[in-house]
């Protein structure tokens, strides 16, 4: 019964995969790999553009990106949220308006969806903002 149902729907994720139409991220997600770029100069009260790439892998051996729009990011600078965007094509923008000149640390984080695990940046990003 139950184990059936198990195989049956292995078998038919396996059979859609190898023919191309789903890919293997769809079916499960290994690991998700969360990347800030931000430019190195920048000054407070001014708008930064920050991007944020959202990298799936679907087995432990990947080296390809699965990259799926409409996952839901957050962007935060020193632990407090900055905004909430949606990805396309693997990538979230956002502008930033850091208040004062100092330094920052960035982070971000994006929520599970389809089979892709949620994740957050393995290391801030910091960024110093002039006056």
């Amino acid at each position: 019964g139950a184990l059936v149902k198990k195989i049956a729907a292995a078998l038919l994720a396996a059979l859609l995969t190898l023919l191309g139409i789903v890919s293997p991220a769809q079916a499960a997600s290994y690991k998700t790999n969360v990347t800030i770029s931000v430019p190195k100069f920048a000054a407070a009260g001014i708008a930064v553009p920050v991007d944020v790439s959202v990298c799936s892998l679907a087995t432990r051996s990947s080296t390809t990106c699965e990259f799926m729009a409409n996952r839901s990011v957050t962007l935060f600078a020193n632990k407090k949220k900055v905004a909430t965007a949606t990805t396309s094509y693997g990538v979230a923008s956002f502008l930033w308006t850091p208040a004062s000149a100092g330094k920052y640390s960035l982070t971000a984080s994006v929520t599970a969806a389809s089979g892709f695990k949620a994740a957050t940046t393995a290391s801030a990003t910091s960024v110093t903002i002039s006056k």
